[in-house]
């Protein structure tokens, strides 16, 4: 599972529920002591969640990890109309493969390109939103197995991303990078 605000006094939960709800794996809310499931069919295992400017990435796995992308206007107007949105067709599928980690830069999503085993990229991918929907750009390398030995962690804030890696002998190493 997964917690981030979306504002100061509302939670987002990629799990399995928040509270008394627990309508199986989704993304939840939780706001003013009450819970409940904001968005279904995120795939049968919790993801991921992550708040950018004017954008929220939510992900599941079924097949394969996937990573779908919501306007925060969109959700904001599910919270506040008491609806329940669907991931597979409410949401913007904007990656699907391997992923360990996500993070945002403003509105660009980075991930952490890892099947557990293998180090391959941390990834940056450009993100348009325009009302409700959410497009997907280029994607660019931030970090290659090349460029370090390998990545542990990601995380972001406005426009500064942290990287955690580990070097040949395992030390713990932090890259800070601006957009």
């Amino acid at each position: 599972y997964d917690v981030v605000y979306l504002d100061a006094d509302t939670l987002l939960i990629n799990g399995l529920g928040a509270g008394t709800a627990d309508d199986g794996q989704g993304l939840y809310v939780y706001k003013n002591g009450q819970g409940r499931r904001l968005v279904s069919d995120l795939g049968s295992f919790s993801g991921f969640v992550a708040v950018g400017q004017d954008v929220v990435f939510a992900g599941g796995y079924s097949t394969q990890n996937e990573v779908l992308a919501f306007s925060k206007a969109e959700l904001q107007a599910a919270i506040t109309g008491n609806t329940t949105l669907v991931g597979s067709t409410d949401g913007d599928l904007v990656y699907a493969g391997n992923v360990t980690d996500i993070a945002v830069l403003d509105n660009d999503l980075v991930i952490l390109d890892d099947d557990f085993v293998n180090f391959n990229a941390v990834r940056r991918i450009a993100i348009t939103v325009s009302g409700d929907a959410v497009s997907k750009g280029a994607t660019s390398d931030i970090v290659t197995p090349a460029s370090t030995g390998k990545v542990t962690a990601l995380s972001a804030s406005g426009p500064w991303l942290g990287i955690r890696f580990t070097d040949g002998s395992s030390d713990d190493i932090a890259l800070l990078r601006m957009k």
